[in-house]
């Protein structure tokens, strides 16, 4: 009978370290459940500022090439107009 009560015992023990730690489990995965769902918003919002900024490249890409071609326009326009100078100059060095 004694170690009846003895095995009854051990195993309540048992049952109520199985329930501790039960319960700490279920409060742990709440936690890291919190703590997933907040690092997906985090990662969302991380996402979404990266297309916003990749956007914001390819726009600055696209005017910095647009103003390189009008650079370049401009560049031609002086460049034909010295040039014309220059011939005005020795066509009257020559007359």
């Amino acid at each position: 009978m004694e170690q009846l009560d003895l095995l009854l015992k051990t195993l309540q023990q048992k049952i109520l370290q199985l329930i501790k730690q039960n319960q700490f489990l279920k409060k742990q995965n709440e936690t890291l459940i919190t703590a997933n769902s907040e690092n997906e918003k985090k990662l969302a919002e991380k996402e979404m500022h990266l297309r916003k900024l990749e956007s914001q490249l390819e726009s600055m890409k696209f005017n910095a090439s647009m103003l390189q071609q009008t650079d370049k326009k401009t560049l031609e326009k002086r460049i034909d107009t010295y040039l014309r100078d220059i011939e005005k100059c020795l066509a009257q060095l020559n007359a």
